[in-house]
């Protein structure tokens, strides 16, 4: 998947998970439904970027998913806990470039790249 296919899957899966969210908010939950599928298939796709395990975006020192943690985080949310450190992501394209960097850098324990960290 080319970066700028990514940033518009991953804007529409943020979209998506705000509505989704908001909708549950008032007891209505749509996770299972068609849309909701159709999300999960989305985070799939995107999680396969040449990877054959599909884990992509999987941080294996925090233990979580960057697509996901991104994705269904609130639109104000931009600073992501990591290690003791904040990460500063503010748009799906910082949210690819991030998780390129530390796949390359074969996730480190502690981020270097000033870029990054929101202080």
């Amino acid at each position: 998947m080319l970066r700028c296919e990514f940033i518009e899957c991953a804007k529409a899966l943020k979209s998506y998970w705000n509505w989704e969210n908001e909708l549950y908010r008032h007891q209505i939950d749509i996770s299972g439904t068609p849309a909701g599928k159709m999300a999960d298939f989305l985070v799939d796709l995107i999680e396969y970027q040449g990877d054959s395990t599909g884990d992509w975006s999987y941080d294996p020192v925090v233990g979580f998913n960057w697509v996901t943690t991104w994705c269904s985080a609130p639109f104000i949310e931009i600073s992501f806990a990591r290690k003791g450190q904040w990460i500063y992501l503010n748009d799906a394209g910082a949210l690819y470039d991030f998780v390129e960097e530390m796949r390359g850098l074969d996730w480190p324990e502690k981020v270097e790249n000033r870029r990054w960290l929101d202080e």
